[in-house]
C-alpha cells in the first residue's frame, strides 16, 4: 500500500480511486482556510504550501535549490514552511494508513536525503507514537511521474484487456 502525494493510492497493485473518484487528492488536503488560493478554488490547500510552486515564488528550480543548498536565509525560509506543512501532511496520513510515503512531483528531483531526515525528525515531534523511519520514499521516475501517473488508469485498463476488446 503506498501514497503518493496529490497523485494516487496504491493497495494490492491496485490503484484505489475510492467511491466517486477522489481517492488520494491529498494536494486538496485543507490546512488553513485562510491560505493562499488554490487553483481549485479553494483556500489552503496542502498544494498550496507543499508543492514546487509553492516553494518557488518567482525563482526557477535550479536557482532555488541552488540558493537552499548555499544557505540562503530566504530560500531557507521557504523551504521550512515545506518541510513542516509536508511532515504534517504525511504525518497525519501515516497515522490513517501506516504505509509507504512517495514523494513524487517535480519537486522529487531535488529532494536530498538529509531533506528526508528533517522531514522525519518533524514527524517525530508531531506523531504519538515512536517512528522507524521507514515510510518516506523519493519518487524514482522524477522526471516524469505525473504523466505517468495519469496513464496508469489506462495502462491498468489496457493489460487487464477492457482497451483491446
Amino acid at each position: 500500500f503506498s501514497v503518493h502525494f496529490g497523485a494516487s493510492m496504491i493497495h494490492n497493485r491496485k490503484i484505489v480511486t475510492g467511491l466517486h473518484g477522489y481517492s488520494a487528492t491529498i494536494e486538496h488536503i485543507q490546512l488553513d482556510p485562510k491560505g493562499k488560493l488554490c487553483y481549485c478554488g479553494k483556500r489552503g490547500c496542502a498544494e498550496t504550501f507543499c508543492s514546487l510552486s509553492a516553494i518557488l515564488e518567482d525563482d526557477d528550480e535550479e536557482t532555488f535549490f541552488q540558493a537552499l543548498r548555499e544557505g540562503d536565509a530566504a530560500a531557507r525560509r521557504r523551504w521550512k514552511k515545506y518541510i513542516h506543512y509536508t511532515a504534517l501532511v504525511i504525518n497525519n496520513l501515516h497515522l490513517l494508513y501506516d504505509t509507504i510515503f512517495v514523494l513524487g512531483g517535480y519537486l522529487a528531483a531535488y529532494i536530498e536525503k538529509e531533506d528526508i531526515e528533517q522531514l522525519y525528525e518533524k514527524i517525530s515531534r508531531m506523531t504519538p507514537f515512536p517512528e522507524v523511519r521507514d515510510y518516506i520514499r523519493i519518487s524514482k521516475m522524477p522526471k516524469h511521474n505525473i504523466t505517468i501517473g495519469a496513464a496508469l488508469p489506462y495502462i491498468r485498463e489496457f493489460l487487464e484487456g477492457d482497451l483491446i476488446n
